[in-house]
């Protein structure tokens, strides 16, 4: 049977192996370590066509200026006439940032031109031209795209518009002076 130095004996393996068992560190649990969140790339945003040059908040497209160099170009050659490359650059951007100052212009009075009415537009002139293949025909041997005829065709409209508010705002008639210079 127990005595008592058998019970010491239990009582005391029963504590160290109590003890041992409560002093051994857990296994440890894994915890899901959080993965720090990749930056989203910015959609990409779309690359600016090529301006030949800005005029206030817009501009003359490249390819607009070179289609109309090239119909300058042809013009000159049917009159027989010759500039100098300075002299045909500077004439053609003068054209251009004139029409587009005016255009600007319109629209801050008030001009408006609907994608109906540019359709109707387009529609006469396609009519006066004989058709669609006419008018294509025309397009190709004026230099022009379909949007750059529909760009050239939106700024000269309103262009014109503007040069119309202008003329009505003159008045029809101006003082008539006599002047003599005296020595």
């Amino acid at each position: 049977m127990f005595t008592k130095k058998n019970y010491l004996f239990s009582i005391l393996v029963l504590t160290g192996i109590l003890f041992t068992h409560g002093c051994n560190v857990a296994t440890p649990v894994p915890t899901a370590t959080p993965i720090p969140p990749t930056e989203t790339p910015l959609p990409p945003s779309p690359t600016p066509l090529p301006m030949a040059i800005k005029v206030n908040s817009s501009g003359i497209l490249l390819s607009d200026y070179e289609e109309e160099l090239k119909r300058f170009d042809a013009a000159m050659a049917t009159l027989g006439k010759t500039y100098t490359a300075e002299d045909r650059r500077e004439r053609v951007l003068d054209e251009l940032i004139g029409s587009e100052l005016l255009y600007q212009e319109a629209v801050k009075n008030g001009y408006v031109l609907s994608d109906k009415d540019l359709n109707t537009r387009i529609g006469e002139l396609v009519t006066s031209a004989g058709g669609e293949a006419g008018f294509n025909t025309w397009l190709q041997k004026n230099g022009y795209t379909v949007d750059s005829f529909r760009r050239s065709l939106i700024r000269n409209l309103g262009a014109a518009w503007q040069r119309d508010q202008i003329i009505k705002a003159l008045p029809e008639a101006v003082e008539q002076i006599h002047a003599r210079q005296i020595f």
